[in-house]
């Protein structure tokens, strides 16, 4: 798809320009386990558990910066959102196992109250880093080499199973970009709605297959996710986006913070090694990443 759909990473509501260290975003991370505790619920644990993979659909590039091209993570209207990538992480079975309630990623959350959200219990942090491909990446000015840059620092405050709980949140909570942008089966979504969206129901709250110009990613190298099939008559539910199974992942504004030129990166003896390791603790979470001079 064309290159009008990308949009910045640097979206949230909450400006990083004053964490420049590790300390720094150690410190920040701290205060949203505070606000939290304070604002909305005290956890069960105190310990923080943190995801960090590599968002291959993220992009470094020139005179853009970090740009997100595909549906995941979203970053619309200042609401981070985790739901139609990093299914395996968040508990769907992969392959021909069976569905796992006792899943790592399940046991972070709470059962669902009566809106269809779940809590967490713990401090959940999810930090998505960007390719270090060459392919479609360029170098950072002052870098000289393709870097995993750390695009995004997410604590999940609610968590949904279905798409349609996640979509009655969306339009009870929010407004503007952040439902807008969101919805791929509204009759009057943008653009980049049908194509960026990450909540597939309608006007009626129904959930409904992915369209057919849904995308994961910038259309040069998408997974076999089957979004494009035009077969007509499919069952929503049989498309892994709109599977119960996993955690459909939101973070409110103040709760995250995102980059359009990154000051932090992966490590490059962690390069090689990313996976989705499961951390305990912020100076576990963070001690993969390094503060690269000359961001902001």
């Amino acid at each position: 798809m064309g290159q009008d759909l990308h949009y910045s990473v640097g979206s949230s509501p909450t400006d990083p320009t004053d964490i420049e260290s590790i300390s720094d975003l150690r410190d920040w991370m701290g205060r949203c386990i505070e606000r939290y505790e304070n604002q909305v619920a005290e956890f069960e644990s105190p310990v923080p558990h943190g995801r960090v993979y590599i968002a291959r659909t993220i992009r470094y590039r020139s005179g853009e910066g970090l740009v997100q091209t595909g549906s995941a993570p979203s970053f619309f209207g200042g609401l981070w959102s985790l739901a139609t990538c990093k299914k395996g992480m968040r508990g769907e079975p992969e392959g021909d196992n069976s569905p796992n309630p006792d899943h790592p990623f399940q046991r972070l959350f709470h059962d669902s109250d009566e809106n269809g959200v779940r809590r967490p219990k713990c401090p959940v942090y999810i930090l998505p880093s960007s390719s270090r491909s060459k392919s479609g990446n360029d170098k950072r000015p002052g870098v000289g080499s393709h870097r995993n840059w750390l695009t995004s620092v997410a604590m999940v405050t609610h968590g949904f199973d279905s798409m349609e709980d996640y979509g009655a949140y969306l339009r009870r909570a929010h407004d503007g970009e952040a439902v807008a942008n969101r919805l791929t089966h509204v009759s009057d979504r943008p653009k980049i709605a049908e194509n960026r969206g990450d909540c597939h129901v309608d006007d009626d709250g129904n959930v409904r297959y992915p369209p057919n110009k849904h995308q994961h990613g910038d259309g040069s190298g998408e997974p076999k996710c089957g979004c494009g099939n035009t077969s007509g008559g499919l069952n929503p539910y049989d498309h892994v986006d709109n599977s119960e199974f996993h955690v459909k992942c939101v973070s409110e504004s103040d709760y995250w913070l995102g980059w359009t030129e990154p000051t932090f990166a992966i490590k490059p003896e962690d390069e090689f090694n990313v996976g989705s390791p499961v951390s305990k603790g912020l100076d576990d979470i963070l001690s993969r990443f390094e503060a690269v001079p000359g961001g902001q």
